[in-house]
């Protein structure tokens, strides 16, 4: 079980081109509606990108929390080191 049950997708900033996503909305969706006791996960949170090849929008929907502050996340993933 993830230790605080709250995961966090960073928004990639290494790379301008850089457009991929560690989980996709319907990843977030599975992980959330399986309950924590299934998935470990109770919240994500989504920094804000207006790169990413999916948007805010369809993680929002889906149920994530959009926010710049990623420190409440027990576990943080990304595609590359931030910078």
């Amino acid at each position: 079980m993830l230790g605080n049950g709250v995961a966090g997708i960073l928004s990639e900033s290494s790379n301008k081109w850089e457009r991929r996503v560690p989980l996709t909305p319907s990843h977030c969706a599975r992980l959330l509606h399986g309950g924590r006791d299934r998935t470990g996960i109770s919240r994500i949170i989504v920094q804000p990108s207006t790169k990413r090849i999916h948007h805010d929008a369809l993680y929002e929907d889906v149920g994530c929390e959009i926010s710049d502050d990623l420190s409440p996340c027990g576990l943080i993933l990304g595609i590359k080191q931030p910078k």
